[in-house]
């Protein structure tokens, strides 16, 4: 263990120069490390590995105070030269991050701030109850359809909408997205 024992509060007199992050583990632990790291050792730089290009969780890391971002499946040398990066002062981000990144910035709408898209995602109720019930009854297109007494074709047009305007990939991508920046009511929420 560690992560408890350099983030305790006893070791906050030692020297932690970097930290390397799996981030690929759950999302809440993560978050909590990164948290535990800025108090007790605000100096401390943090490199994370990510799963995937989702670019909601990459800001959000940046948003916890990560100073680069590699994809776990990047060589040793990668790993190597994202670390020197970060330790010159440099922010790092690997290419196929940053490609990820850049396409999604392409695809946000430019009438609209990118900081707003963001911070201020705008669900209709209707989408809102959709992805309610997609993520607390882990419902289907059908499912919804009968339950809120609707076509097919309107429960998949709310569900495109939906990850439109979340800026994710998938409806798997929607609902994590939703419960990190609160957007659900109900059961978990």
């Amino acid at each position: 263990m560690a992560v408890t024992t350099c983030l305790s509060p006893r070791s906050a007199d030692s020297s932690l120069e970097l930290l390397l992050l799996d981030a690929t583990l759950d999302e809440g632990l993560t978050d909590q490390v990164a948290d535990l790291v800025r108090k007790y050792h605000p100096t401390c730089k943090l490199l994370l590995l990510i799963a995937e290009p989702a670019v909601h969780r990459m800001i959000e890391l940046a948003r916890l105070g990560s100073h680069g971002c590699l994809c776990e499946d990047v060589s040793l040398a990668d790993v190597r030269g994202a670390i020197q990066a970060v330790l010159s002062g440099r922010s790092f981000c690997s290419p196929q991050l940053a490609n990820a990144l850049m396409a999604q910035i392409g695809r946000v709408d430019h009438a609209h701030d990118w900081a707003r898209h963001v911070d201020e995602v705008q669900l209709t109720a209707r989408e809102r109850e959709v992805l309610e019930l997609i993520a607390w009854e882990h419902l289907g297109n059908k499912q919804i359809a009968r339950r809120l007494d609707v076509s097919l074709y309107t429960v998949k047009n709310h569900v495109h909408n939906i990850i439109e305007k979340l800026g994710v990939q998938d409806r798997h991508e929607a609902v994590q997205f939703a419960k990190r920046r609160r957007l659900l009511v109900g059961e978990g929420a």
